[in-house]
């Protein structure tokens, strides 16, 4: 009697294909770069809106002499931290690929701790 069965297939299988998806992480990146340079904008339009009032003659005093001071001071410091963390962001978000495989860490990245 001759055996009819089929023999087994000796040849690997194909790997899964690699599905790519865009990068949800470099998104909320970009996201956060977009509200950080609005706000940051936001804040120094403020303030140098105070200072062009005080340097017209606003308001004159020694405490406005102060006051102008301070204020000259926090637009700077905001102006520095505001280039700063936007740099930040954008080097981050540069440095991450627009699409990454469906099972990589940038998918999933809120769930990490």
């Amino acid at each position: 009697m001759t055996d009819t069965t089929t023999p087994a297939s000796t040849t690997p299988a194909a790997p899964a294909p690699v599905v790519m998806v865009p990068n949800p992480y470099r998104s909320a990146l970009d996201q956060a770069l977009r509200h950080v340079e609005g706000d940051a904008g936001v804040l120094v339009e403020a303030l140098t809106a105070v200072q062009s009032a005080l340097e017209g003659g606003a308001w004159r005093s020694p405490l406005a002499d102060a006051f102008a001071a301070a204020t000259a001071e926090n637009r700077a410091r905001l102006r520095r931290c505001g280039d700063g963390c936007t740099a930040t962001l954008r080097s981050a978000r540069d440095g991450e690929p627009l699409m990454v495989e469906e099972g990589a860490w940038q998918t999933r990245w809120r769930n990490l701790r």
